[in-house]
């Protein structure tokens, strides 16, 4: 007769800790030690499990309430929304910007600054191409309105 190990069913330790419960158990004291969760915890199962669950789902709902009473008090999800609107105004804007003609030198300051301010907010960034784009923004801003 072959081994548990050559009929691909593993070894009989790993088929009594991971089978499944007889019929007719209710699984109320039921637990398995799982080798691949942390701690090599138990797993809980039956009516231990749906006390467990209920536990989880009332802590959940609880943290929830706390949270959207902090998000009422502190007003983060209006503040995220309006940014929101505010991005989708500012992208619309510069679309509008971006394929209006140039007819003076005044109107490609305005898009090279657009386009500096839109993609790199208060010149932080140092690497090629930023600070050569802010040179040509100055260059033009003395040509356009000399001193």
């Amino acid at each position: 007769m072959p081994s548990a190990t050559e009929t691909g069913n593993g070894s009989p330790e790993i088929r009594r800790r991971f089978s499944s419960p007889k019929a007719g158990d209710t699984g109320r004291s039921q637990t398995r030690c799982h080798p691949h969760l942390p701690g090599n915890r138990q797993l809980v199962t039956g009516a231990a499990m749906a006390e467990a669950r209920k536990t989880a789902k009332a802590e959940l709902a609880a943290r929830i309430r706390k949270w959207n009473a902090a998000d009422e008090q502190f007003g983060y999800s209006r503040t995220r929304s309006g940014e929101t609107q505010i991005a989708g105004i500012q992208e619309a804007s510069a679309n509008s910007l971006w394929e209006a003609p140039a007819l003076t030198t005044s109107d490609i300051i305005a898009k090279l600054h657009a386009i500096i301010e839109t993609e790199d907010p208060g010149s932080q960034l140092m690497e090629r191409p930023w600070p050569q784009l802010q040179i040509i923004l100055a260059d033009l801003v003395r040509i356009d309105h000399p001193a």
